[in-house]
């Protein structure tokens, strides 16, 4: 006895063989299916990240940016489990050098001149007092040497400058 079933377009089905095809088809596309979901790529364990003075302790270089248009390439690097990296917690190196900036202007003028990071007390006003004297002829000002402070200038409704020179920006104002 055959067991069919009629289909309009294609004529008489045998249920036997259409049930046979489609248990083939999942015993076949079932392992496709993992397959193409073992296959499918997954996101990086290590991230890579730009380490633009080469690999350092704990650190692979794994390649290199691509630069162009006037940019050199950068250097990517990541972690190799060994120590500590750049994705690692951060450690401060920073160290504090006392640095001296002064500020000149001239009297009869609008602009100013500014010299900063000198490492020697008493040298960046001499110097900035020098180059706005070179430029204008003499007649310079300085309010002083500071380091480790902001500055600030005004002019009043007569013309005259003011300054203050401050620990603080806000305090300077």
């Amino acid at each position: 006895m055959r067991h069919t079933q009629y289909d309009s377009q294609a004529g008489p089905i045998d249920l036997r063989e259409a049930i046979a095809a489609r248990l083939l088809c999942s015993l076949f596309g079932l392992p496709m299916v993992a397959a193409a979901l073992l296959a499918w790529p997954h996101s990086a364990r290590a991230q890579a990240y730009v380490c633009p003075n080469g690999p350092g302790p704990g650190e692979n270089q794994v390649g290199t940016t691509p630069g162009g248009n006037g940019v050199a390439p950068m250097p990517l690097c990541a972690p190799d489990g060994s120590g500590p990296s750049g994705n690692g917690t951060y450690q401060p190196k920073y160290v504090h050098v006392d640095t001296y900036a002064a500020v000149a202007f001239h009297p009869d003028m609008g602009d100013f001149w500014f010299v900063g990071a000198i490492a020697q007390p008493g040298r960046a006003q001499q110097e900035v007092l020098r180059r706005c004297n070179a430029a204008m002829g003499g007649g310079c000002n300085s309010p002083g040497e500071f380091s480790d402070a902001a500055i600030g200038f005004a002019r009043d409704e007569q013309g005259f400058l003011w300054s203050a020179l401050a620990g603080d920006p806000l305090a300077a104002r």
